[in-house]
């Protein structure tokens, strides 16, 4: 502050300085003309008159006084232009106006690119001092000068942008926080973010300050009401304004048999994230050996599955063939006799007529595609085949019944005692609890997981996924042809991806947004 002060000092002493020499030589020549004028008799009595003149006009004029003068904003930031403020205009005693020149200095050194009233805020940094001396002028002699100093400040980061998914939530949802773009901050500090949550206005949890993107709220936590993410952003100095979302979380509609459509015209039942037990549970009978241990099964995420099977005419609708063996059924029977490979490419043009990004990714078409799982199917937008245990958990849906939807196998699935040796159209035998049709007989339907034997060992799992390599895909539900024991609930087949069967279908999946 001494330094810039000084800096200043002296340079405006040199200015007044040079400023006298002048007007000094100025009137001492005006002086010696009208003097000689008067002693050559020509107007003695004008000659005095003009020497008169001259000391008044010459001599006489009075510097104006200084203004009154602040930099605004008081407490700038480098976001900030610093704009001179006249609080009181200077005076000239001669009633002349007066106007002022504007010199900057930046951390005690005089800045002569800058001349106006105005400092923009792309010359400032962080801790710099800045100095603006005002100097008066009545258009002929400078004046009095006044000054004004200000130190930027830290500037703030921006506030961050905010989301809460899924939009449109349930209790048995997890609620994640995350950021839809980073604060920016203009003095290019670190910035860290705290994340806090309130529910019905009621503080839920708030983490430490972290870096981190997001936050969440793990499933089955988030009861009915309003949840609101707050985000604030910090660089060490200074905190942001708050970024915040809000949802509504509400009850749960999951497995009551909820329907949502396609544009394929596939129906979905909305099927709730929870924890079962998988396997050869007290409610099964005869069961194999690759149905045990029973496993405890945790699935984060609510999913969709459809209704049915996937029918003939829908199938012919996407891919613009049929390639049923029981063709003679109808469009309402199930599609058969295709490759894992042919419905995974199915599931991916669905997903293209809804604006979704496929889960598999194909090579080839009709009967020589080839398609590849994802490594995290659960994450995919798209649609797919379900896991083992979303296609068991949608099957069970809360009960533990020998067969999917009961113990009387004869009114919930076609098999062998009942079909005829043939397939059915879809949905004439009743539904499970969750509005699911078929899922005991029919066609046996095939899943996005690798088939292993010992599955289930290694205790509880949260979204399994099954092998991650194999040679057979699992197979899961009972068809037509079996018999009442293969037809039960947790009973499980497999089938070589590349090889079509009469009796295999498939039934979609997508985790729900």
């Amino acid at each position: 502050m001494l330094t810039t002060r000084m800096a200043v000092a002296l340079a405006l002493v040199g200015m007044a300085c040079s400023g006298a020499d002048d007007k000094g030589a100025g009137d001492g020549d005006e002086q010696s003309a009208d003097g000689a004028s008067g002693a050559d008799g020509t107007d003695g009595t004008d000659g005095t008159d003009t020497s008169d003149d001259g000391g008044g006009d010459g001599g006489s004029n009075s510097p104006p006084t200084a203004a009154t003068v602040a930099l605004s904003p008081i407490v700038p930031t480098t976001n900030d232009d610093l704009t001179v403020v006249i609080l009181a205009e200077g005076a000239d005693p001669e009633g002349a106006p007066v106007s002022y020149r504007y010199v900057w200095f930046q951390d005690g050194v005089v800045r002569g690119d800058l001349t106006e009233s105005v400092l923009p805020a792309s010359e400032t940094a962080k801790g710099q001092i800045w100095l603006v001396s005002v100097v008066a002028s009545d258009g002929t002699v400078d004046g009095g000068v006044a000054t004004a100093e200000v130190q930027i400040a830290n500037a703030p980061p921006s506030a961050p942008a905010v989301e809460i998914s899924p939009a449109e939530p349930s209790e048995r949802s997890a609620l994640v926080c995350s950021l839809l773009s980073e604060s920016s901050d203009d003095d290019g500090d670190e910035v860290d973010y705290t994340f806090t949550w309130e529910v019905d206005r009621a503080p839920f949890a708030t983490t430490a300050t972290t870096t981190h993107r997001g936050d969440t709220i793990e499933a089955g936590s988030a009861s009915v009401g309003e949840w609101v993410c707050s985000v604030v952003a910090d660089d060490g100095e200074s905190t942001s304004e708050v970024g915040e979302a809000r949802v509504d979380v509400i009850a749960s509609i999951c497995g009551e048999g909820t329907v949502t459509h396609t544009s394929s015209g596939i129906e979905f039942v909305t099927i709730c994230a929870g924890t079962f037990d998988m396997g050869c549970t007290p409610g099964q009978s005869s069961c194999a050996s690759d149905e045990s241990p029973v496993r405890t099964t945790t699935l984060t995420r609510d999913y969709y599955l459809s209704q049915t099977e996937i029918t003939q005419a829908q199938f012919e609708s996407v891919l613009g063939y049929n390639p049923a063996d029981h063709s003679r059924c109808g469009g309402t029977c199930p599609a058969e006799n295709f490759t894992w490979n042919q419905g995974a490419a199915f599931a991916n043009a669905v997903s293209a007529a809804e604006g979704l990004d496929p889960c598999y990714s194909c090579t080839g078409v009709g009967t020589t595609v080839t398609c590849t799982a994802p490594a995290s199917p659960y994450e995919c937008t798209g649609y797919r085949y379900p896991s083992e245990a979303e296609w068991e958990g949608a099957a069970r849906c809360g009960d533990d019944t020998l067969y999917v939807g009961g113990n009387t196998l004869h009114t919930l699935g076609w098999y062998s005692w009942n079909s005829g040796g043939e397939t059915h159209p879809v949905a004439e035998q009743l539904p499970n609890l969750c509005g699911l049709y078929d899922m005991t007989g029919n066609v046996t339907e095939y899943m996005g997981d690798w088939y292993v034997s010992n599955a289930y060992l290694g205790g509880p799992a949260t979204d399994p996924l099954g092998a991650a390599s194999g040679t057979e895909r699992s197979l899961r539900g009972g068809a037509y042809y079996n018999s009442p024991t293969d037809s039960r609930l947790s009973a499980r087949s497999r089938q070589i991806p590349t090889y079509p069967w009469m009796t295999t279908g498939m039934r979609l999946a997508r985790s729900k947004p």
